[in-house]
Parts: C-alpha cells; structure tokens; sequence
C-alpha cells in the first residue's frame, strides 16, 4: 500500500534528527493536513525524489505519450460507447495519483505469472477482476481464494467465485468478488507522542455478469469501493467492462475497461479512481505430437493504458503438461514492460508454477523489484459440478445438424434444428443454422439450382446423389430433356458401375476361397494327409486349371502316396497299399510302376486267396463230417468268397441250404 501511486514523501532534517513526513496513503496525496512518524526510518524506505522533481520528467513523457493516449482513448470510448466526459485530460500533475492502490493490484497469480497479460485468455476466476466477459466461458462454478504479501508488509486478499447459469433459453454467468488491501497497524505520533492507531486499508466488493451476443461475450462489473484512511474513510462505485472472443480454439482475444465510475468521497477532497484500458490475446500451440492435447504452450499479449501512467506492455508464456484426465502441471514467465516510477512497477519479469489435481488448482507466483523486494502471490482454486445440461445437449445438436446437413440428409437437420431453436431460440449459431437450412431447402426446389447441383455431383463422382437431383428435376418438370438425358447417363454408369463392383465382389469371392483352399492343403501336406490334400488341389485346378501352386502340390501328393503304399506293401498291408495304388492310377494311370504294383499284388492276392478258401473248405467238410452243421456252413461260406468261382464249394454251400 506504500507505493507512489498514493504517496508523496520527502525528507526534512530538523535539531531531532531525520523524520519523514508522509501524506494520508490512500486519499491521493493531496491532504491539507499531515503528521510525522519517526518510527519509520529513512534506512527502510529507498529515497524518492521530491514531488518538484517529477515534474520535468513528466513533461517530457507528455509529449511524445499524449498523442497515443489520445488515440487509446478514442478507440476505447467507441468500442464501449461511454461518454467522453468520463475521462479527464492525461497530465503529468495526477500521474499515478489516482487510487485507491488496490485497484491497480493484480489478482490472479497465474495472471501475474504470465506478466499480467490475461485480459486476452480470462479462463479462471481472476477474469472477475481482467475481463468479466471472460467468465462466460466458464463451463463449471468455481470459487477462487488469492494471498499476496508485497513490499511494505501490504497484505492482499481476494476471493472470487462465478457461476454459470442457463435462463431465458440462454446460458449466462453470475460472479461475486471481494479485495482488500492493508498493511499492520501503527502508532500516528505527532510532536514526537502518539495520538492515535491507524491501519489503513482498502475493500471492494463487485458483482458480475456475462452474456453472448453474436460471437462474442460481453460482461460487465459493478462494485462498491470503501478507502480507510488516517483519519478518514472514502467511498466510490465503479463500473467494469469486457469484451471476450475465441474464433478458434487456439486462439482468443479480449477488452475491458476498468474503474470508471464517482471519485472517492469522503475525505479532504475527491480522488479519481485510476481508469484503466486492456486489450490482449492468447494463443496455444500443441506440439510433441506423440502425447497430442498432453502438452500446451500458451503465448500472451496485452497492452494495458491507465489514465494516470505511462502505457505498459505486457508478455507471457506458460507450458503445461497433463497426466490423467484431469491433472496437469505448469510453469510461466511473464513480463511487465513500460517505465511507471510513480507505482513503483517498473518493467520486470515474474515466475510462476501451478498444478490442476483433479478439481483443485494451486498457484504460485514471484515477482521480484529492484529498490521494493518481491512480492510474493498464492492462490488456490476449487471447481465442482457438472457442465450445464441445457449447454451440452445445444451442443450436441449443433453438431447433428452440420453432420446431417454435411451427409445432404436435410429432413434430419431439420428436426435437429427444430430441437435446438426449442432449447435456445436467440443463440447466434444456431440462428445461422437455421438461416442457411432455410436457403438449401429453398434452393432445393429450383430446378436451375437442383440442375447445376447434379451436374456438380456427376463431376464428383457421387452418381447416387446425381440420379437423385435429376429425379426430383423431372418430378417438378417432367419435360426437362436435359434432366432426363443427364438421368440416363447417369443410371447407365450406375449400371456399369454395381456391374463391376459385383464382378469386383466374385472375383474377391473366389480369391479368397482358393487362399482357402491352399492354407488348408498345405496343411493337410505339412501332416503327411496326402489323400486329403489331393482332393483340395483337384478342386483348385477345378476352379483355376492354370494354378501353379496346385499342380506341385498334385505331383507332391502323388509321391506321398506312393511312398506310403510301397511302405504298407512291404508290411504285408496290400489291401491298403493296392486302394492307394489304385487312387494313384486314376490320377495318373502311368505313373511310375503302379500299373505293375498292382498287378503283381492282385495275382499274389489270387493265389493267396485259393489256398486260404481250400483250408477253408477242408475245415468245413471236417465240420460237416462232425456233425456241426452251423460251423460247417460259416467255413464254406468264407471258402466261397475267397473262391467265388470254385464249384465244389458251391455245391457244398448248396448242399447246406436245401
């Protein structure tokens, strides 16, 4: 609160040694009235120079600034259309006089991390006291505690808190917030004795609203002011303004105009509140494209033109980093730049960090001075609840609407449309919505338009969507030969096109299958079932007599064939060995010597047969001769189809079945 935009002090040295003589803090410097305080040492305070030597200073800067306020203020007073009178003439006589000082505090430490310039992004309840447009874009409520210990044990205090709200089929949002400013108490002491205890201090209590209107949010603040005093108390209302944009959701812009409103009343005499212009903006860039929305740089800009100081640019930069789904972490460094000696804040850098867990947030800021020390900025913040249920649902249906009206389903988008007009009839977006369904429809009865447009989708490829056009031409005028003609070529590439996509879906068919069929008679090869595998690459060279693949696999299963029936042969199998001999011979009746394998083992297989049907018949008569009939018949009957053609067992086998 002992800073030069509400102190003038200079030094006396008398037969007591120095003292210093300090007007009232808050009541602009200018009391009639004034008291010494030994108590404070000229060691504690860095010399300033007298109120005499500001002034070539001031002059100077007049010059060369005069002209750009003016400017400033020409474009402030058009875009917020307030009335000129409202703003004295810049002078270097009330330069950084204006007060009360806590409403040139910044609130907000990741604001202070990032150099001030947050007039631009206004995404946390800071905006309450940057830009109360910036509110609006608020998706949750949030409350918002802020401590700052600066030099001159000042002590900051503020607590925010916004709420967004869906009435008249709008959404709005509602903020409240409370500042104050003070240092510790002290003795006043005059002729060397202490008269009285002071602790001057500053409050203001503001509430906001925010609205949309087109593209863009406006807010607005108004708040009550009350400046304690040595000896006085002094009141004020002001008004703040804003102006907040995000064309795109890397890119946002913002304005407000701060502190217009009564001079402080109350004390020896009036006090102009320090009226302040911002405009700025804020840009975010995505990068590492391995961890897309993890990591976030954000750059920010402002320009910020008191009506009592020099104009003060100002920078930032903050890198983000999140983990989880709510988490993150982040770190700044701003800037303040411009040379304002009469409130102490020349041009210097600020840092600052801060973590999101969940739905808490934690800042930290440091912002070191030259002659002051630094002042250090701690806050915290809470978000609860859910998103507006009315915001999510107009959402949902704006983006049915452009799906619907991309896919030319128009009829959809209609009743999406109908639904969105009934949740928000004044809502910007979907107003322009509603505009541009109402000239498609309009358009799509035309028959030049609907012509036009078949032709556009013909060149595109999109023949479906061409047919259609030129139906609903030839609906509204049957004689339109151009429509007509345009229709039949159009459903002869239609025609051509299904012709081909189905010759396309055939030939897809029966490469898959052959794939089958070799996946699987290469397996039945790889486990030696050469019969089975012989029956796949026939039906293969059925389908494609040319194969390749499957002539081999032929001539590999044949060998496989053959080496088992050699194999079963010289087991004694023949039964076996002659059935492969055989299956080898209808595929390739001269393959090797099969012809002669199976001749050789049909004639040992004759006269083995001969000799086991004459055990046979022997073995019958014995049985016979012994009298057991049903044996006798079973033996002949064994002996007879090893020897059909023997007729001695058949008149025994007739013998037994009279």
């Amino acid at each position: 609160m002992f800073n030069k935009t509400s102190i003038h002090q200079f030094w006396e040295r008398g037969e007591r040694g120095r003292k210093i003589k300090i007007f009232p803090l808050h009541l602009g410097g200018r009391s009639q009235s004034s008291r010494w305080f030994p108590a404070w040492r000229p060691s504690t305070i860095s010399r300033a120079p007298t109120p005499e030597s500001h002034q070539p200073r001031g002059r100077q800067r007049r010059c060369c600034e005069g002209r750009v306020r003016e400017l400033i203020r020409s474009l402030v007073s058009v875009v917020f259309l307030f009335p000129s009178f409202s703003f004295g003439a810049f002078s270097s006589d009330d330069a950084g006089t204006r007060g009360p000082a806590l409403l040139k505090k910044p609130v907000g430490v990741r604001a202070v991390g990032l150099g001030g310039s947050f007039v631009g992004v206004a995404d946390d309840a800071s905006a309450l006291f940057w830009n109360p447009a910036g509110i609006d874009q608020m998706a949750q409520p949030e409350i918002l505690f802020m401590h700052a210990d600066s030099f001159f044990d000042q002590t900051q205090d503020f607590i925010g808190y916004v709420k967004p709200v869906w009435w008249a089929g709008e959404r709005r949002t509602l903020g409240v917030n409370v500042s104050y400013l003070s240092i510790p108490g002290f003795d006043v002491v005059e002729d060397e004795a202490p008269v009285d205890r002071a602790r001057p201090s500053d409050l203001a209590v503001g509430v906001s609203y925010a609205q949309p209107w087109r593209s863009v949010h406006l807010g607005a603040t108004v708040k009550a002011i009350r400046q304690q005093g040595l000896d006085s108390t002094a009141q004020a209302y002001a008004l703040d303004m804003g102006l907040f944009a995000k064309p795109r959701e890397w890119f946002s812009w913002g304005a407000s105009l701060a502190n217009v409103g009564t001079a402080l009343r109350g004390g020896p005499e009036p006090i102009a509140l320090p009226t302040v212009f911002r405009a700025g903006f804020g840009h975010r860039i995505m990068f590492l494209s391995s961890r897309p929305g993890k990591d976030t740089v954000l750059l920010t800009g402002a320009l910020e033109a008191p009506w009592d100081d020099g104009i003060a640019p100002q920078v930032g930069t903050e890198y983000s980093r999140r983990w989880g789904t709510d988490n993150r972490a982040s770190v700044r460094l701003g800037y303040r730049g411009g040379s304002q000696a009469h409130t102490f804040d020349n041009g210097a850098f600020a840092i600052g960090a801060g973590i999101d867990w969940r739905s808490f947030r934690l800042n930290y800021a440091y912002r070191p001075h030259e002659a002051l020390g630094a002042a250090q900025f701690l806050d915290l913040s809470v978000r609860w609840g859910s998103p507006l249920a009315q915001e999510t649902k107009r959402r949902e249906l704006i983006q049915d609407i452009q799906d619907h009206a991309a896919a030319g389903d128009l009829a959809k988008a209609q009743a999406s449309l109908k639904e969105a007009l009934a949740l928000s009839p004044r809502h910007e977006p979907i107003r322009r919505l509603d505009q541009t369904l109402r000239q498609r429809f309009a358009d799509s009865l035309d028959p030049a338009t609907l012509f036009a447009s078949g032709q556009d989708a013909f060149r595109r490829k999109e023949y479906e969507k061409a047919a259609d056009l030129f139906r609903k031409i030839l609906v509204i005028q049957p004689m339109h030969k151009e429509a007509a003609d345009q229709l039949a070529k159009t459903e002869t590439v239609l025609a051509n096109r299904r012709l081909a996509q189905l010759k396309e879906q055939v030939a897809q068919a029966q490469r898959k299958e052959r794939e089958d069929i070799v996946r699987s008679a290469v397996q039945d090869m790889d486990r030696q079932r050469w019969a089975a595998a012989l029956t796949k690459w026939k039906r293969l060279l059925t389908l494609d007599p040319n194969h390749v693949r499957a002539q081999t696999g032929v001539e590999e299963c044949l060998k496989g064939i053959y080496q088992e029936a050699r194999a079963a042969e010289k087991d004694g199998d023949l039964t076996n060995a002659l059935a492969m001999y055989h299956a080898i011979q209808r595929e390739t009746p001269s393959y090797r010597d099969v012809s002669k394998r199976i001749t050789a083992i049909n004639a040992g297989q004759k006269d083995k047969n001969a000799k086991e049907g004459l055990e046979k018949y022997t073995e019958g008569v014995q049985a016979y001769q012994a009298g057991d009939r049903d044996r006798a018949r079973t033996l002949f009957e064994e002996a007879h189809r090893l020897l059909p053609d023997d007729k001695t067992i058949q008149r025994a086998l007739d013998r037994m079945n009279p």
